[in-house]
Parts: C-alpha cells; structure tokens; sequence
C-alpha cells in the first residue's frame, strides 16, 4: 500500500469516528512519518505489524535528540487507530520497545525584583492581575475568569475554577493582595 493511500484511510477513519480536526491531521502525521521510516528500513518488509511499530517507537526514543515519553505515546495511540480503524486490522500483542527516559526540567519563574521591573510598565487592571498572578499562581485565563465568590479574605484562598485539565483548586491569597482587591471590589460594586 502506498503511504498516500495509508494517510487517507487514517484521515477517512478519523472523520468517520468523529474525532477533532487536530487529532485526525495529528493522526494522519504520525501515519506518514511511520509509511516513510517503514520504507526506508529494508529489514522490516517480513515482519509482523506488531513488530514494525514497536520498532517505530523504539527509533523515536533513540534516534539523536530522541523524543519524549508524551509523543512516543501519542504515536502509539496514533498508529493503534491507523491499524485498528484505518486498514481494520487491530494490532495484537506487541513486544517491548525502548522508552525515552522523562526528562525533568525546573519550572521558570520570575524573581521579585523581575516582577518589579515589568509591573513598573502595568497600571491598573493589568497591574492587578500581573499582582494576582504573581502572588497567588493562577494561569492568565483562569485569572481572567476569577469571579468575587473565588476570592475568600478570610481565609486567605482563592479558588480557581475549570483550570487546567478542567480541575478546580485552591491557592493561597497573598497578605499584600487583600488592599488592592478590596478597594477593586469596591470601585467595582459603585460602578455595577
């Protein structure tokens, strides 16, 4: 079968099973990148569909730069559904192939007197959500998306609701914070 003709019953198969745009083109890559490393490795043509992708997955986890434990996943689970869905003939028992090792990497975040410098730029609203974020960590949307009942003085927590992954949790509400989203919360009760 020629790769054109692999992709299209993947993208064919994507549509029927309604998935998302995204996931049938991401699908479809995957598919095209495996139909074109298939034909360039000579040694595979006798072997087992089970034994081509895992040996896929294994030159993905240690060509040079390797790849990450998330997309060798996700080119798992497309190349699953192109045999499965696409050509209707789901894949069997597949032997073990190389993982890549999960690389740790430090989150990167502002020191307080970076934060100085930018929040010299901000002024009003801005200032007060570049504070919030940089005080109590909610992500830009979900300080965006912030209501008065989020917001608990009391106990000194904010909730953030429908975060990422959909989730809901609980922040601490920095101490310097409670002036200014008290005096917001008042400017903002006079005006509605």
């Amino acid at each position: 079968m020629k790769t054109s003709e692999f992709v299209e019953q993947v993208i064919c198969a994507g549509r029927r099973e309604h998935q998302s745009r995204k996931t049938w083109q991401c699908y479809a890559g995957w598919a095209r990148r495996f139909a074109v490393w298939l034909g360039l490795e000579r040694g595979l043509h006798g072997a087992t569909a089970e034994v081509k992708v895992s040996s896929y997955l294994a030159h993905l986890a240690t060509r040079p730069g390797g790849c990450s434990p998330v997309t060798q996943k996700q080119a798992l689970n497309a190349l699953v559904f192109a045999y499965g869905k696409g050509l209707g003939k789901p894949l069997g028992q597949m032997p073990d192939w190389v993982k890549p090792q999960e690389r740790r990497k430090l989150p990167v975040w502002l020191s307080r007197g970076e934060f100085d410098r930018v929040a010299r730029h901000l002024d009003g609203a801005c200032l007060e959500i570049a504070q919030l974020m940089f005080g109590a960590g909610p992500r830009l949307n979900e300080a965006l998306k912030l209501r008065i009942k989020d917001i608990d003085f009391d106990t000194r927590m904010v909730v953030v609701r429908g975060g990422k992954g959909d989730k809901d949790r609980t922040t601490c509400l920095p101490m310097t914070l409670i002036p200014v989203l008290r005096e917001r919360m008042a400017r903002l009760h006079d005006l509605w």
